[in-house]
Parts: C-alpha cells; structure tokens; sequence
C-alpha cells in the first residue's frame, strides 16, 4: 500500500516510515498538514494517511476537512497525544493515542487492505457480469 505518514515529530515519523517500509509498504512523509497536501497534489493518491492532528500550521481538523474535499478522499487513521481521541467518522477509519502499539496499526492497515482489495473483485466481478460470455448474446 502506499501511505502517507503526517507528524511534526521527526523521530515518530521516521520511525513509522521506517516499520511501514519494513512491512514492504510505499511511505511518504510530511512535517506538516499543508506539506501533506502539497505532497499529494504533486505525487498524486495515496491508500491511507496516518496523521497527528496537533501540528504547526493548519490546525488538524482543518487538514481532515481539506483531506475529505479531494476527489478521492483517503482513508484516515489519526494518531493523537491528546487525552481525548477522535471517535471515526468517514473517511477516519481507526484513531489511536500515541503511543500506539506497531500490532495494533499493522492489523488495521492489513484489515483496509483486505476491504480494498474485496472491493476490487466485486467491482470486477459486476464488470463481468456486463461482459457476454461468448458464444452467448447479451
């Protein structure tokens, strides 16, 4: 999968690159909710983003929003310090409090892989269907 790592801190970030690209992942990082997105318009789609929401800059509720307002807006999955942790909504599929344990964020990114890809066959599958079968007219 191709993900996209947001936190302001080098050590967490390059630390969750590191383990990502380890579990053979394509990792992009950013400092940054605004280098996130410029990353993004220049480098094109990512399959997630894993992002802090307490970052300079645009304030991380502001970054969610303009991650929701692209054409295909990415899962999400927050890691916070915050007390507090953001229940999910759409398209935040998971939320964790830092530290998060290295499971925990494996097993989730393997379960949206797993729904990516089922996604994938029944959309061939429907494909299919519209395809005649041949020696069969439609």
């Amino acid at each position: 999968m191709r993900i996209l790592v947001v936190d302001d801190c080098d050590d967490i970030r390059r630390s969750m690159a590191d383990m990502l690209t380890l579990e053979h992942h394509d990792v992009l990082t950013a400092a940054t909710g605004r280098q996130a997105l410029e990353r993004l318009t220049r480098e094109g789609p990512v399959d997630v983003v894993i992002t802090d929401l307490k970052m300079p800059g645009i304030p991380g509720e502001q970054f969610l929003d303009e991650l929701k307002a692209l054409p295909s807006p990415p899962p999400i999955i927050i890691l916070t310090g915050m007390e507090a942790v953001p229940r999910p909504v759409s398209p935040v599929i998971a939320a964790f409090r830092k530290p998060v344990a290295p499971e925990q964020l494996l097993e989730t990114l393997e379960s949206l892989q797993a729904t990516k890809l089922l996604g994938e066959v029944l959309h061939a599958a429907e494909e299919d269907e519209d395809t005649p079968v041949r020696g069969t007219k439609k």
